[in-house]
């Protein structure tokens, strides 16, 4: 095998798309440093953070995958109360409304 070939994995079809490791991954220069040791600039600890703010985007998270995962699951069950009983389109959405003003008012 000639110095530098890698044999079989140079006769691949895939490997002129990724030549070699060297051209997908260069050498780190004298001096230079990975991204994720790039440090530049102050470390932001201890910043001031709106909590107001933070309180009121965690609130509303929350409502809406409480209420959000609610309503599917509501849904899930009214459409299989509708295909799969003699219970209909009509009776399965009331249903659907119904069970969600309930569970509106439970949570």
């Amino acid at each position: 095998m000639p110095e530098g070939s890698s044999g079989l994995l140079d006769r691949l079809p895939f490997m002129s798309i990724f030549p070699a490791d060297e051209h997908l991954f260069p050498p780190i220069l004298p001096g230079e440093t990975l991204m994720a040791e790039h440090h530049s600039g102050p470390v932001e600890v201890g910043a001031a953070m709106d909590y107001s703010e933070h309180e009121k985007t965690y609130k509303g998270f929350t409502a809406v995958a409480k209420y959000g995962t609610m309503m599917i699951a509501l849904l899930l069950l009214c459409m299989a109360a509708g295909f799969y009983t003699k219970a209909g389109f009509l009776f399965s959405t009331l249903l659907f409304v119904v069970l969600n003003l309930i569970g509106f008012f439970l949570l």
